[in-house]
């Protein structure tokens, strides 16, 4: 029989794992200091949020702070204020 392939830890992880860690939080994702960000291809609020405060949930204070009216629809070259 085949063994199992060792992974790795996902990069978000669950509320129910030993570490007591939230949902939405992430801890390998590098982070980023400024006040503003340039959206680049594959971003959506949820990743840059991630990046922004290591917590994807966030991304509504993104939306707010911008007035995205359709926050599913960012572009990249798009410039999001992010509020600290």
């Amino acid at each position: 029989t085949p063994t199992p392939k060792e992974t790795t830890a996902p990069a978000t992880v669950s509320a129910t794992t030993k570490g007591g860690q939230e949902i939405g939080k992430d801890t390998n994702t590098p982070k980023f200091e400024g006040d503003s960000y340039t959206v680049v291809h594959g971003d959506n609020l949820w990743t840059i949020a991630v990046k922004a405060y290591g917590d994807g949930y966030k991304w509504t204070q993104i939306a707010k702070a911008n007035k995205l009216v359709h926050p599913g629809t960012i572009h990249a070259g798009n410039v999001l204020q992010i509020p600290r």
